[in-house]
C-alpha cells in the first residue's frame, strides 16, 4: 500500500465521517481505531479517504458482516455453470433458486412461487409422480430435442411452438411413426416452459 492513494468504501456513514474528519466524539472505540489507522498511514500513504456505499450495493461486506451466507442466497459463478453444462448437458430447470440466483430461464424456489408459479418441492413431486420408465424415455427424447434447438440458436425450454413442430416434422421425415412422435410431444411438454399459460 505504500505510496498509494487509498479509498475506503463502507456502508457505515459513521466510519466515513470518522476517517474523513480524522475522528469524532460519539464512539471512543471507533475514534481509537481510526486514530491508529491515521497514525500508521501518515508516512505511508499520500491520501486516505472514505466514501459511503449503500448496503444493498455492498454485498460482499454485507455477507461478511452477517457471518456467512443466508440460506438460499448463494450460487455458482456463471462461468463455472457454463463449464459444467459443457461437460455434461445444460440444465433445464434451476431448482431451489431465487430471483437473484437463478441460472436457467426456468427456475423454482423453496420459499416463494417463482416462474412456474409453484415452489420447487411441488415441481419435484410432479416430476417424480411419473413412472421411472416414462422419466427415462422423456429424458432420452429431450436429449435429442435440445441439440436440435442448439443448432438453430434456440433455447429448448423457451422456443416457440413453430420450432417444436419443425423438430417433430424432421423426426417424422426420418420415418418415425405417429405413436413415437406422441412420446416426443409428451417429453417436450414435460420440460418446456408454458406458453401463454398452457403447456406445449
Amino acid at each position: 500500500l505504500r505510496d498509494r492513494h487509498v479509498l475506503v468504501r463502507t456502508d457505515s456513514t459513521v466510519v466515513v465521517y470518522y476517517i474523513n474528519h480524522q475522528g469524532g466524539l460519539r464512539s471512543h472505540p471507533l475514534y481509537k481505531l481510526v486514530h491508529q489507522i491515521l497514525v500508521w498511514s501518515q508516512d505511508k500513504l499520500p491520501s486516505l479517504r472514505a466514501v459511503h456505499i449503500p448496503g444493498h450495493l455492498n454485498l460482499g461486506a454485507d455477507i461478511l458482516a452477517r457471518q456467512g451466507l443466508r440460506p438460499g442466497e448463494w450460487m455458482l459463478h456463471p462461468e463455472v455453470v457454463k463449464q459444467i453444462w459443457r461437460a455434461f448437458c445444460q440444465a433445464q430447470v434451476d431448482l431451489f433458486a431465487t430471483r437473484e440466483t437463478f441460472q436457467c430461464p426456468l427456475w423454482c424456489s423453496l420459499t416463494h412461487p417463482a416462474l412456474l408459479g409453484l415452489d420447487a418441492m411441488v415441481v419435484e413431486t410432479i416430476l417424480q409422480s411419473r413412472a421411472p420408465s416414462s422419466r427415462k424415455l422423456y429424458a432420452l427424447k429431450w436429449k435429442l430435442f435440445t441439440p436440435w434447438c442448439g443448432d438453430r440458436q434456440q433455447d429448448s425450454v423457451n422456443c416457440p411452438v413453430g420450432s417444436v413442430l419443425g423438430f417433430l416434422q424432421d423426426r417424422f421425415s426420418t420415418g418415425l411413426a405417429h405413436s413415437t412422435l406422441k412420446v416426443y410431444v409428451a417429453a417436450i411438454s414435460a420440460y418446456h416452459a408454458p406458453l401463454g399459460g398452457s403447456s406445449v
